[in-house]
């Protein structure tokens, strides 16, 4: 959808109610991009336990810098 639709917030208020009722649940996006950063950021500030995978080439070769605030969720995908 459109910027500024509510996609990120409906996202992260979905994954905190089912987090309140310890459901298991995977939010898969294609690609690594912004927008998947600021759903992590959400999700953080949001204090629900998640993670997220990128590719060591996104990481660390373009957008490294994408992901100061949401490191210790982070997992790349060759490690």
């Amino acid at each position: 959808g459109p910027p500024g639709t509510g996609k990120t917030s409906t996202i992260a208020a979905a994954l905190e109610c089912w987090q309140m009722v310890r459901t298991p649940a995977w939010v898969i996006a294609h690609c690594s991009n912004v927008g998947v950063q600021n759903i992590a950021e959400s999700l953080s500030k949001r204090g629900i336990d998640f993670r997220i995978f990128v590719s060591k080439e996104f990481h660390c070769e373009w957008h490294e810098h994408l992901y100061g605030e949401i490191k210790c969720h982070l997992i790349r995908t060759d490690e």
